[in-house]
């Protein structure tokens, strides 16, 4: 399992940005910071690894107890339901 640590974060409020397909666009950096929250852990661990530039921007939602919070994953049938 990867750690998500923010090791320098934006100040830049979130609510300022304007909405992208992947989350939103900081005029002050001039990138798309990327809702990691929209996404399941497994999907959010393969962009975050496929990024291709020296730093990604994210936004991560935090619950309580200050862990990422992810969309959940699909729940998948039984194997045996799959002819009903």
């Amino acid at each position: 399992m990867t750690a998500f640590e923010i090791t320098d974060p934006c100040q830049e409020p979130w609510e300022r940005m304007k909405p992208r397909a992947e989350g939103r666009y900081c005029e002050r950096c001039e990138r798309t910071v990327i809702d990691l929250s929209r996404m399941t852990r497994r999907e959010a661990e393969r962009r975050v690894r496929a990024a291709t530039e020296d730093r990604i921007c994210v936004q991560l939602a935090l619950d309580p107890l200050d862990r990422p919070v992810f969309r959940p994953e699909p729940k998948r049938a039984p194997h045996w339901a799959g002819g009903l």
